[in-house]
């Protein structure tokens, strides 16, 4: 059977697969469709394109963008978007940096901690979204310390020592962007949070979908989303969070129906 995963990402964000790992990996798995969605950064597509067409894989132009919404920060999805849109590009080549000057902040509060991490290679790259994950694989990777659940619990997570807040754009500016690049965008995996997002706001800013197939999404949310789904005339998405460490989610783990694609296009039309 034909797959559809939506939602995965490569060594340009915080994944471990270089893009044209994944596009293999996706020929072996049997995924015809694949959206890569790093963390605020399209650099993999031109990458993937020529191995996605040398696969046979629908490429579909992707990214998950950190926004504020609601008193806490939510992730949205973008879908089928120009990238070279002048007000995307923008806006992620803020985040982008912005995410550098976080994540050398939280090297500098390691460093004080007396954990010096070598960082020197993910600083080569200027176009990589850098964030905790990475930085958090070279603690363990290093031996600095024993795990990555360790990492946050002690050290990264959210008001943890070595915790830096990142600046956000509003959900707002995220949608409205998104929109003028000609995409559509998607609440990403909203069991998640602990504050709930309120999509009817959302919705007024012009949400187009939300992620129901996710693979912490238990049956109970699944109907309620594509409730809320069927409520608000949004298109139902889904994919695995693919990154490629042990013990995540496997690539194209998810139900994603064969009608999804088309639906965010006519939604894009709109």
């Amino acid at each position: 059977m034909s797959r559809i995963d939506l939602h995965t990402h490569t060594r340009c964000s915080d994944g471990t697969l270089s893009p044209e790992a994944l596009l293999a990996l996706a020929a072996e798995r049997g995924v015809r469709t694949l959206a890569i969605t790093d963390h605020d950064t399209v650099a993999a597509h031109p990458l993937a394109a020529p191995h996605a067409a040398a696969h046979g894989i629908e490429l579909i132009a992707g990214v998950e963008i950190g926004c504020a919404h609601n008193g806490g920060e939510i992730h949205l999805l973008g879908y089928l978007f120009d990238p070279t849109a002048p007000r995307l590009a923008a806006l992620l080549q803020r985040t982008v940096r912005e995410r550098r000057e976080r994540f050398e902040a939280m090297l500098a509060r390691l460093a004080e901690r007396g954990l010096g991490v070598d960082a020197r290679a993910l600083l080569a790259e200027p176009d990589v979204a850098l964030g905790r994950g990475q930085l958090g694989r070279l603690l363990v990777e290093q031996g600095l310390v024993r795990s990555i659940g360790e990492v946050f619990r002690r050290l990264l997570g959210e008001g943890q020592p070595c915790y830096v807040p990142k600046p956000l754009p509003s959900s707002a500016e995220a949608i409205a962007t998104v929109r003028e690049a000609g995409g559509v965008a998607v609440l990403a995996h909203p069991g998640r949070y602990a504050r709930k997002p309120d999509i009817a706001a959302l919705v007024a800013e012009g949400l187009g979908g939300i992620e129901v197939y996710y693979p912490s999404h238990e049956p109970d949310e699944v109907r309620h989303y594509l409730e809320a789904c069927a409520r608000h005339d949004l298109v139902p998405t889904g994919g695995s969070d693919f990154h490629g460490d042990p013990g995540r989610p496997e690539l194209g783990s998810q139900p994603v129906p064969t009608s999804t694609v088309e639906r965010l296009r006519a939604r894009c039309r709109r």
